[in-house]
């Protein structure tokens, strides 16, 4: 399987237009990642929702040039497309533009772990067989119903998560919030600034979580919450014993490892 098989067409913003267009276009197509090009089609860097989130909180008149950042891994349409992913998670990154071996500015594609997911799991699921409880990350980072939305994005940056479970008091996971579910909500009720100089209070998380969360069970088959992963879009999904604790995560990054061993 080569990565020109799998990979999906990318998106590109002028390194002129403004931040808020890219912040725009994500939410509206519910993208990870754009390409940056400059007048001539050439790219000049990649915008990922965690950069464009970081200007939802403030007034800005950033350009895409102002908090782009340059690639980690460039894909080529000829690889093998294990091996690709094997690549993009030696620097630490699910998406990757696909690039023309001989142009290495233009971007032909994108490539995402999900790509390559979807085929491994319709073609040879026994890998995922395994128990959730043998790969899963225990006591997972989290964050409360009650807490602020720039705390739990806070916490997100600070641990590389796109997503952080939610539980209550007692730590039943009742929802969860994802980068996506931020970058959704109207940039005005989260922007903390203002021209006049006052400052307004961030929504709480349970204002914007996804609830119910779907969750798994730690003695289900990953191949379940591969299927959840790649079937609702989802980068990681809570696990829970019987009664609805959380007691770890799992995500596409668990999953492409089984393939990698």
């Amino acid at each position: 399987m080569r990565v020109e098989e799998v990979m999906t067409s990318p998106v590109f913003i002028n390194c002129l237009d403004h931040a808020t267009k890219a912040r725009a276009i994500m939410r509206r197509e519910g993208l990870r990642i754009l390409i940056v090009v400059d007048e001539d089609g050439m790219m000049e860097g990649v915008l990922k929702r965690g950069d464009v989130i970081n200007i939802t909180f403030t007034r800005t008149l950033a350009k895409a040039k102002d908090i782009m950042s340059p690639p980690r891994a460039l894909i080529y349409p000829d690889e093998d497309a294990l091996r690709a992913v094997e690549k993009m998670l030696g620097a630490g990154e699910w998406y990757s533009p696909v690039v023309e071996r001989d142009a290495p500015r233009r971007v032909v594609g994108i490539l995402g772990l999900e790509h390559v997911i979807v085929p491994l799991i319709e073609k040879n699921p026994s890998p995922l067989e395994i128990s959730v409880s043998e790969v899963m990350a225990k006591n997972p980072v989290h964050c409360r119903a009650n807490d602020s939305v720039l705390d739990a994005w806070h916490k997100m940056q600070g641990h590389d998560f796109a997503g952080l479970p939610v539980v209550n008091e007692k730590g039943v996971v009742v929802g969860m919030i994802t980068q996506l579910d931020i970058l959704s909500r109207s940039a005005g009720q989260l922007e903390i600034g203002s021209p006049s100089g006052r400052h307004r209070q961030p929504p709480k998380v349970y204002k914007i979580m996804k609830s119910p969360a779907i969750t798994v069970k730690t003695y289900e088959p990953l191949l379940k919450a591969a299927k959840i992963m790649v079937e609702r879009d989802f980068g990681r999904v809570p696990v829970t014993d019987d009664h609805g604790l959380l007691v770890g995560i799992v995500d596409r990054e668990d999953v492409i490892k089984r393939y990698l061993c």
